[in-house]
């Protein structure tokens, strides 16, 4: 019998407001399967207000390739300042890619102590950000009375294989009073048939736990013998649920997720691989 793929504490909504107001939705799946895994994203990137879409088309999952892993890592919350700061621009997509590269070559003996280590780059990094004045203020999230989620300035999920291991992880950067904390850090040991979300949490107990009827169609199976295929199905329904207009009614989050799928694989035999029709503009 087939179960759906939601573990304990594994969701995260992925909600960040910046020093001007801006939403930054989006919707992530990261399914473990017998196979490999399988990461999904939605591509819109949206102005300040979500009112205006600048994208449909915009990456979200980026490689991690070298002797001892294959990973896939997406990124959440405030990771660049469009707005003119006057400072200089701001990426963490950029830098969280220069960083991976800058310590592919070191020997790290687990995959926890390769996050410690990744980790704690980026933090100085959004550190150095804000004390340039690249980033102007950490965000707040009023919709969270946890003191973490609330002031959380942006995550980064990574799955894949370190040393032929299937690995996940979640790194959380927040602050305490504009002042950027030690990074929190969540590992998590997969079994086939589960998976990692964030987007609409309103969204997702409706599809998953309640049955909700106007989701339906979205609704997939995921189990322990699932394939690479099945799973992709699984996270585009869910990430497509998020997109209905009905979605939207029922959490404004969704008003800013959309656009063009992005999926791709991550195998111990194939490494990273974009799935043919779900690919960025940009795959490099």
């Amino acid at each position: 019998m087939s179960r759906f793929g939601w573990p304990r504490a594994l969701y995260s909504d992925g909600i960040s407001i910046d020093a001007k107001g801006r939403k930054m939705s989006t919707a992530i799946v990261m399914a473990y399967t017998v196979l490999g895994w399988v990461i999904a994203s939605d591509g819109r990137e949206t102005s300040d207000d979500d009112a205006r879409i600048i994208s449909d088309n915009e990456r979200k999952i980026f490689p991690i390739q070298d002797r001892s892993k294959t990973l896939a890592y997406a990124l959440v919350g405030t990771i660049s300042n469009d707005a003119d700061t006057g400072s200089g621009a701001y990426d963490l997509r950029t830098e969280a890619a220069r960083e991976a590269e800058s310590i592919a070559g070191r020997n790290f003996e687990t995959f926890q102590e390769y996050v410690n280590i990744f980790a704690h780059h980026l933090k100085k990094i959004i550190h150095k950000a804000k004390m340039s004045g690249r980033i102007n203020e950490y965000p707040e999230n009023l919709n969270h009375l946890d003191p973490i989620d609330r002031f959380t300035i942006a995550e980064i999920l990574l799955a894949g294989y370190f040393r032929k291991q299937p690995c996940f992880a979640e790194i959380k950067f927040y602050h305490r009073e504009q002042v950027i904390a030690a990074p929190k850090k969540r590992f998590e040991n997969y079994s086939p048939g589960n998976a990692a979300i964030s987007g609409s949490e309103k969204i997702r107990f409706l599809m998953i736990n309640k049955r909700d009827g106007r989701f339906s169609r979205y609704l997939k199976p995921l189990g322990p013998d699932s394939s690479l295929k099945e799973a992709g199905e699984f996270a585009k329904g869910y990430i497509e649920a998020c997109s209905d207009p009905v979605a939207l009614e029922i959490d404004p989050y969704c008003k800013g997720i959309g656009g063009h799928i992005h999926m791709a694989t991550v195998t111990p035999s194939d490494g990273f691989g974009w799935l043919p029709g779900y690919e960025p503009e940009n795959p490099a």
